[in-house]
């Protein structure tokens, strides 16, 4: 109210009810830092006050992106409040509580006065100033005895009380929540113990005045209202060119104030009260006006006309009294209830609107209030959600169409606008509203607008009067524009609360949704920290590790799968925090037994740095054994292609063989006809002994690489020539046994880089594509039977290898099958030819196509990877 008095209207005022007492969670705190960013953005906010060291820290610490530099108030600091480094404007309010006075005052007003039991809570605050109590305390150590409460229960303090002996008193300090844990204040704790003491309650906040307690020297809540809005007020005004004119810590002193009815009630007396003491609810007596009675009766005789002067000055006193009286109720009703809303939680609101809606038209002398709120589906209507009226009258519906019933007010609420009016002297264009302001009785009414910050209409307080016409003042208006505005904010704190919770059931629905798709994946999956440690695991993980969840958290994962003290080195892990990208290795574990795909991939923070590591290990040992299952069919069936092939070339063999064994017979019979001679040539002897040895050596090379072609077993990789390697394949072939007539050129690129292959399934593709051309050629005139063999090196460095032929060339549907198992264009072919060898070339690393020749014919090409070890 102080704030709207200095010109600050409540539509730039924003309230926020963080609730972090009752939700420490981080999850709520960084949902309600998430609903603060998207409501105040794009607003610039000039000052912010904040209550408790909670709300301060929260703001510091959470909301320093989105409140940056905003000037700060901070109430009700403890003493002592350290507060956090910065450079932002802080103007603290510290709480410096003081005990003494009002102990002196108790044993003033209740003089055999020898215990004291102190009634606090186990919130921090609430311990802080049992300790102060204690502290202060100290100076009637030996006369006073002091029990302290705020260990028992509430029903155990309430038994307490009931109890307690004729020469103690009762001590209120604070309770924000009991030894259970369960959430109170100290009013309510006031007001539970007021009807069941058998002595006096004394209290430190001025909010238990009027709840109980007799009194003391308390902290007033209005004091410190009125002094915050000076300081707000001033801290406004601040410019760069004015600096800063207040001190950085806002004082309150504790005032001395007391019930009168409590004084009463206890018989104690108003004399030992510290001079100027407040007091509240004193009853005016007639006693009170003795010395007005005495001086009328001194002049009875000689001015009676100053008789009805003086009872007409009594009159106009009792009915300034009576209205101050009520003016005073109604603040304190309306400075109870504000801040009665500011701690309460969203459950309780309704219930609390309720109440205060009764409250207020009791005192006003109101017939009936309402609160309306907009439909979320529909702006167009409303629904009747808080209802009080003490007459009987027509039923107001539940819901209606705000445009067919109250028009104009609709008009004026969407406006902002404050609407006090009576019914029959509406403006003109109100005449659908009068209609229904007439049906349900209504005289007159007082309509405040329902916003947060003057955004859209959220809804409308109407407080209405239905047995006689009133009107509204403008201070009555003004200060209960601040209720509908503490409504407001409520409801808006409610709606948050509301969709802050369904947010949080949705996050809650969202992570069970992905855990149980996280546990439905069959492979181990682990989330790692940067020290490799697991933060987080699938259900996989725990089968495949047999652990327990718990004895699995926070290990570091090769030590749980290996037992090392670090990752092996094939282990991806390492390279992916190392490279920042996604690794993967195959890895066989000789423990398990089993073959796993194992890979990693890096989660990077907003700075870059690897933040998570997700760890996949897949059991692939079906596939691998599959895989070694299909290699060894594969390398069978190569080898039964191999001695198809040497079949094929049995009469090119057997001539290769035939012309060095029928060499080595001519030689041996020439060498028995000079032996037999008298006188044998030695050295035409010895010369055809080296002939026969020249062409034995000849035939065991063949009869050697004919053996190789046949073998079953795996040949090992050799750094090898591919011209080198054909060579050795011509030297088995004779061309015009394959084919009469054909001839066999090559054209070998020299310097070739070597390669590393299996010169057996090298050698076993080349006889194949020679074959292949032949067999292409045989019905060809004899002048074209030519097969071409060229090398070369391409620009990458591979080795290329052409096999052409000019034969008759492949169909292009043909084409497009040669390499598929078991297809053929031959009657005796079975298919497997190109496929075995497209396979041998791809398990060599290169690649394999066809082609047809421009001049006729086919072009078979396969390159291989040169050997980067460099040449054997």
């Amino acid at each position: 109210m102080a704030l709207q008095l200095g010109g600050i209207p409540i539509a730039n005022q924003f309230f926020e009810h963080l609730d972090l007492r009752r939700n420490a969670g981080n999850e709520h705190r960084e949902l309600t830092v998430e609903l603060l960013r998207k409501r105040y953005a794009g607003r610039e906010i000039d000052l912010i006050i904040t209550l408790y060291p909670e709300g301060l820290d929260f703001l510091l610490n959470e909301c320093e992106t989105i409140f940056p530099d905003v000037p700060v108030l901070a109430l009700y600091l403890p003493q002592g409040f350290k507060l956090k480094k910065t450079e932002r404007r802080i103007v603290q309010h510290l709480v410096i509580p003081r005990f003494k006075p009002t102990i002196a005052s108790a044993l003033k007003l209740v003089p055999n006065l020898k215990c004291i039991y102190v009634v606090g809570g186990t919130y921090p605050i609430d311990k802080w100033l049992e300790n102060v109590f204690r502290k202060e305390l100290e100076d009637w150590k030996g006369r006073l005895t002091v029990e302290y409460l705020s260990d028992l229960p509430p029903e155990e303090i309430l038994s307490r009380a009931a109890i307690a002996p004729s020469d103690s008193i009762l001590f209120i300090t604070a309770f924000g929540q009991d030894i259970n844990g369960k959430p109170h204040t100290a009013v309510e704790v006031s007001r539970m113990l007021a009807p069941v003491s058998s002595v006096p309650i004394f209290g430190f906040l001025g909010t238990l005045l009027g709840n109980g307690i007799v009194g003391g020297s308390l902290l007033s809540l209005e004091s410190v209202g009125i002094e915050a809005g000076k300081t707000a007020l001033q801290m406004l005004s601040e410019t760069p060119q004015t600096g800063s004119r207040l001190p950085n810590v806002m004082e309150v002193p504790q005032l001395s104030m007391f019930d009168w009815g409590e004084l009463r009630r206890w018989n104690l007396s108003e004399s030992a009260l510290p001079k100027d003491s407040i007091i509240i609810n004193r009853e005016f007596s007639l006693w009170d006006l003795r010395y007005y009675a005495m001086g009328a009766l001194a002049f009875i005789m000689a001015q009676s006309f100053l008789i009805a002067g003086l009872l007409w000055h009594r009159r106009r006193r009792k009915l300034a009294e009576e209205e101050l009286k009520k003016q005073l109720k109604f603040e304190q009703l309306l400075s109870e209830i504000s801040t009665g809303f500011v701690n309460l939680a969203a459950e309780d609101i309704d219930s609390a609107i309720q109440n205060a809606q009764e409250r207020f038209c009791e005192v006003l002398e109101l017939d009936f209030a309402a609160l309306w709120q907009v439909s979320h589906e529909n702006p167009d209507f409303i629904y009747l959600t808080h209802f009080y009226r003490h007459l009987d009258g027509p039923r107001l519906p539940e819901k209606m169409d705000a445009h067919g019933y109250f028009p104009w007010c609709l008009k004026q609420a969407t406006a902002g606008r404050v609407i006090a009016v009576s019914t029959e002297t509406a403006p003109p264009e109100a005449a659908r509203d009068r209609e229904m302001w007439r049906r349900y009785g209504i005289k007159s009414s007082l309509v405040f607008p329902l916003s947060i910050g003057g955004n859209q209409l959220m809804g409308a307080l109407s407080l209405n009067t239905m047995q006689k016409e009133r009107t509204w003042p403008e201070q009555l208006v003004k200060q209960l524009q601040l209720l509908a505005q503490v409504f407001a904010n409520a409801i808006a704190r409610k709606r948050a609360d509301y969709a802050l919770r369904e947010m949080e059931k949705s996050v809650r629905k969202a992570a069970e949704e992905w855990q149980a798709t996280f546990d439905s994946i069959p492979h181990v999956i682990m989330i790692l920290d940067r020290d490799l440690r697991i933060v987080r695991h699938n259900a996989a993980t725990v089968s495949f590790l047999q652990l327990p969840p718990a004895e699995i958290h926070g290990q570091p994962c090769h030590y749980l799968v290996h037992g090392t003290d670090g990752p092996p080195v094939a282990c991806p892990v390492k390279r992916s925090l190392k490279m920042r990208n996604h690794q993967e290795n195959e890895i066989y574990d000789a423990q398990r037994k089993a073959w796993y795909q194992v890979s990693a991939d890096s989660i990077l923070d907003e700075e870059g740095e690897v933040s998570r590591i997700v760890h996949r290990i897949k059991d692939i040992t079906e596939r691998v054994e599959a895989e070694e299952k299909a290699r060894l069919q594969w390398e069978e069936l190569a080898h039964v292609t191999r001695i198809g092939i040497m079949g094929e070339l049995t009469s090119s063999l057997a001539h290769e063989i035939n012309q060095p064994l029928t060499a080595i017979q001519s030689n041996a019979a020439a060498a028995r006809r000079f032996l037999s001679e008298r006188e044998p040539d030695i050295v035409e002897v010895r010369q055809i002994l080296d002939d026969i040895i020249s062409d034995n050596t000849r035939a065991g090379n063949i009869i050697m690489k004919i053996r190789a072609l046949l073998k079953r077993e795996q040949v090992p990789f050799d750094i090898t020539e591919i011209n080198d390697l054909i060579a050795d394949v011509l030297s088995l072939l004779r061309a015009d046994a394959l084919l009469p007539e054909l001839e066999i050129t090559t054209e070998f690129t020299k310097g070739l880089p070597h390669i590393s292959a299996d010169r057996i399934q090298l050698q076993q593709v080349i006889i194949n594509l020679i074959l292949n051309g032949a067999a292409a050629m045989k019905d060809l005139p004899s002048s074209r039977r030519e097969i071409r063999i060229k090398t070369a090196v391409e620009e990458n460095g591979n080795v290329k290898v052409l096999v052409i032929d000019f034969g008759t060339g492949i169909e292009e549907d043909a084409m497009r099958q040669i390499f598929e198992p078991f297809y053929t264009t031959k009657k005796e072919g079975l298919g497997m030819g190109l496929p075995i060898s497209q396979t041998i070339i791809e398990a060599h690393g290169g690649s394999m196509e066809a082609s047809n020749n421009p001049e006729g014919g086919t072009v078979f090409s396969f390159t291989l990877p040169a050997y980067q070890g460099g040449a054997s």
